[in-house]
């Protein structure tokens, strides 16, 4: 775990610095969730449970963008790798956005290499069960339909359409709907 730490710690510091120097003011955060559920599968894995530093709070009251490392911290001050797409659905419950984006090398879930536009809730569970996606977007896909189960749609795209993404209502990759109709 020392060198998932140390290397997280780095690129979120790489990251920070490169973000400033382009003046958009930004501040690392490492180290903010507590971790309740650990998975003894998998070695200093863990899910958040808790927010323990509250700095998202006052980045988002300085207009300076959170970096945020998905690190969480045990009880006994061990420290716990998060999955960055848990980490994300455990900050999306916190800070409850107005739009929710994911961003994906393919720019949305795929089917039979074909973009699927749009998404209902009701067809997630059959489309995680079908086998059609795997691997990172099934993780991915698994998140975003906790998400679109506390009452949040979901918008997945690609760095290239982001802009589009923040100023439109579908954008360009698929679009996961939250309510039933």
């Amino acid at each position: 775990m020392l060198i998932v730490k140390k290397t997280l710690k780095e690129v979120n510091e790489n990251l920070v610095k490169k973000l400033n120097k382009e003046k958009l003011i930004s501040r690392g955060l490492f180290g903010i969730f507590s971790i309740g559920k650990i998975y003894s599968d998998l070695r200093y894995v863990g899910e958040p449970s808790n927010l323990i530093y509250k700095g998202i709070d006052s980045c988002i009251n300085e207009n300076v963008i959170p970096i945020i490392s998905p690190i969480g911290i045990d009880k006994k001050g061990e420290y716990y790798n998060i999955n960055a797409d848990s980490a994300f659905r455990f900050l999306v419950n916190y800070l409850r956005p107005y739009k929710i984006i994911i961003l994906t090398k393919t720019g949305g879930v795929l089917k039979n290499e074909k973009l699927i536009k749009e998404i209902k809730k009701s067809e997630l569970e059959s489309l995680l069960s079908s086998g059609e996606v795997s691997d990172g977007m099934k993780l991915k896909l698994e998140e975003a339909k906790k998400i679109v189960f506390q009452g949040f749609d979901v918008q997945m795209t690609n760095s290239n359409n982001l802009i589009k993404e923040l100023f439109s209502r579908k954008g360009s990759g698929t679009y996961i709907f939250s309510r039933t109709d």
